[in-house]
């Protein structure tokens, strides 16, 4: 078997129980792909982190008594209510309508 067909072979082995878990699909499972989303991974989660980490101290915060302008809040709340729907796999706005930016867009 050629080398770049076994590593292929592994990736999409690999890819195919993670496809399951979490729902996606790759389209391109070289082994170079593979090892740009994962560079891209570690450059890109610790931004995303941090940006959550800063939404939970200003909702922290706030719930201290520390005003905030109102479109800082809804951003910090959307940050982490989309956080939340990624952790859980789950986002109750899908079926309600309700946007977190928009609050008193909801219409029941």
């Amino acid at each position: 078997m050629e080398r770049s067909v076994a590593y292929e072979a592994v990736a999409l082995q690999v890819l195919l129980p993670l496809q399951v878990i979490y729902g996606f699909v790759v389209l391109d499972y070289s082994i170079h792909s593979l090892m740009l989303y994962g560079n891209l991974a570690r450059r890109l989660l610790p931004v995303a982190n941090r940006g959550v980490q800063l939404a939970r101290f200003v909702i922290g915060s706030s719930q201290q008594g520390v005003q905030y302008d109102s479109t800082l809040m809804a951003s910090a709340q959307c940050s982490v209510h989309e956080l939340n729907c990624m952790y859980t796999g789950y986002d109750p706005c899908m079926y309600t309508g309700y946007d977190p930016l928009y609050p008193t867009s909801f219409q029941q």
